[in-house]
């Protein structure tokens, strides 16, 4: 069931097509509040690939508004040791990809700088500063990731910061440790990293193995929720309450309410992808983004709890964190959603269908901060236990029906009951939550296959093994860490009664594997006219190591074996 959220797309390289021999970043708070944001680059090219399409520019986003950027240094030192200084004319100031159809952004600068030069074994270098006015950039707020697109050799990380600033920080999945020291009233911070691997190009999880520094000055959790909720939509005005009653006119219940108000957000406002550290910590008025049909994450997330409130729906904004503790993030790259409650269930929506589903799919490995009253959710396990009890048998026409009784998890719970759907129909005759349970019955119809004078019959399920095929694209192998939506333990059983023109073929058959991962079990028993198949897996920890990858594919093979997932019948003459 859960496998199929996992996309992994494998792309493995016989060797890098560039290194960054140096990378410094820097960060420096001043006592009036203004920033200070130095970037200095080495990278060396080994690929025309590298050359002419992956770093053959690099970008700058700043606000001219409130920041100033200067190139310090920009050339290109080819490999016999000439030294090819960037043009004037090869640092090209464009908007933004992502403001382009927000007029309210089109203030933001993209500075390209196109390196000239290159060839074969050349070594880029790039120094630039961006310094901040006091009052666009609340505090410091970092999350970086520390990996790139290519391995890194030497990177250095430094943070300056008053002395009566507290910074709280945090390294993930390194075990560097930060050196202090102090200078003209700043608490200087000052890490040092080596042989930095590549980023994986792997898609799977949100990256909850990535290597990345968070940091942030922020008094206090209320204080940083506040930075960005005192512009939140807080009242129920008339034109959110004359909107909401419009859009939910036609609901019958609240689950049918949140429905439509979410629709209405997706199908009626682009979505500008600009984070909250882009836009400068602002939000614009809940009224001009009505008016303007597009918005940020965050403004469009304010439009969507101002609507779900105004029609006397419980609803929360909060910032999530990619991590089970919140400590050292702060609002930068945070993803913003809603968390809301309807007919006593509870839901999370994000401005994009992709989002709310990450959302939903990993919250356990997320932190949450509550940006009305500041206070921090801890990540907790989801319950994923799954029954399944399937009775199959064919009409007179030979047609395979199952009526199905399931038990689900509420990670199923779908606002759009899309999950739902995807394995019931639409013929859902009852559904029920219990706990962290959706309880449900429904009856559907079960194609099947012919070959020669067999009938070979699928075996419904949950969408268990989706993923599976998948994992024959990596090879048996794997060189990092595979994380999966959870625990799992998913028992289904199934009573098959074979046509009346027909007799059964399958065979009884018996299959246990237990390793350090899980277990894969499967009994199945043909006799009298039926067949009768149980089956179950479970996964001990959501968490594959490398180590362990030969053992988890040994039992997702296993589970995913047609013959162990299949009843044939063979038709009389």
């Amino acid at each position: 069931m859960l496998f199929g959220l996992l996309l992994l797309a494998t792309a493995t390289f016989a060797a890098s097509e560039a290194e960054y021999k140096k990378l410094v970043k820097s960060w420096t708070l001043n006592p009036d509040g203004s920033q200070e944001f130095n970037y200095k680059m080495e990278l060396a090219i080994y690929t025309h690939t590298a050359m002419n399409s992956t770093y053959g520019e690099s970008f700058i986003v700043y606000n001219p508004d409130y920041q100033t950027l200067t190139i310090n240094e920009s050339y290109t030192k080819q490999k016999g040791g000439n030294i090819i200084k960037t043009p004037d004319n090869a640092f090209v100031e464009v908007l933004p990809r992502n403001a382009a159809n927000a007029p309210a952004y089109n203030q933001l600068k993209e500075m390209v700088v196109v390196h000239t030069g290159l060839e074969l074994g050349a070594t880029i270098y790039l120094d630039y500063t961006i310094k901040t006015k006091a009052g666009y950039l609340p505090q410091i707020d970092i999350n970086e990731d520390l990996q790139q697109s290519s391995p890194v050799k030497s990177c250095e990380i430094s943070i300056s910061i008053p002395e009566s600033k507290t910074l709280s920080y945090k390294i993930a999945n390194r075990n560097e440790k930060a050196s202090q020291s102090s200078s003209n009233g700043q608490k200087v911070y000052k890490w040092r990293f080596s042989n930095i691997p590549a980023a994986s190009r792997m898609i799977d999880s949100y990256h909850m193995d990535r290597q990345c520094i968070a940091a942030n000055t922020y008094p206090s959790s209320k204080e940083m929720a506040e930075t960005i909720y005192s512009q939140f939509e807080q009242k129920k005005t008339m034109p959110l309450v004359t909107m909401a009653e419009a859009i939910t006119e036609k609901a019958a219940n609240d689950k049918d309410k949140v429905v439509a108000i979410y629709q209405y957000i997706k199908g009626n406002y682009e979505m500008i992808p600009l984070s909250i550290n882009e836009t400068g910590y602002k939000i614009r008025p809940a009224e001009e983004v009505i008016n303007s049909a597009y918005g940020t994450p965050a403004e469009l997330a304010n439009i969507m709890q101002g609507l779900l409130r105004a029609a006397n729906i419980k609803a929360n904004t909060l910032a999530c964190f990619p991590d089970k503790s919140a400590e050292g993030y702060g609002l930068n790259k945070s993803i913003i959603f809603v968390e809301t409650e309807a007919d006593g269930n509870k839901y999370i929506l994000a401005t994009d269908d992709a989002t709310t589903a990450a959302l939903k799919t990993f919250r356990q490995y997320y932190s949450a901060l509550n940006l009305e009253n500041g206070t921090i959710s801890e990540a907790k396990p989801m319950k994923l236990d799954l029954t399944f009890d399937a009775n199959i048998s064919a009409d007179k026409d030979g047609k395979f029906n199952a009526n199905v009784k399931a038990s689900v998890p509420e990670y199923y719970l779908d606002i759009e009951d899309k999950k739902i759907k995807s394995f019931a129909g639409n013929d859902i005759k009852s559904c029920k939550t219990n706990g962290d349970l959706a309880e449900m019955e429904y009856s559907k119809n079960i194609s099947t296959e012919k070959a020669g004078n067999y009938i070979i019959l699928s075996l419904p399920d949950c969408g268990t093994g989706n993923y599976l095929s998948m994992l024959a694209l990596q090879g048996g192998k794997s060189n990092r860490l595979i994380t999966l939506p959870g625990m799992i333990n998913e028992s289904y059983s199934y009573s098959v009664s074979s046509p009346a023109n027909a007799t059964v073929s399958s065979k009884s058959a018996n299959k246990e594997i237990t390793n350090s991962v899980g277990s894969v079990k499967i009994n199945i028993k043909a006799e009298n006219g039926k067949v009768n198949v149980s089956r179950s897996i479970t996964i001990s920890n959501p968490k594959i190591e490398a180590k362990d990858y030969s053992k988890f594919t040994e039992l997702i093979r296993a589970w995913e074996n047609q013959n162990y997932n299949s009843v044939i019948f063979e038709v009389k003459e």
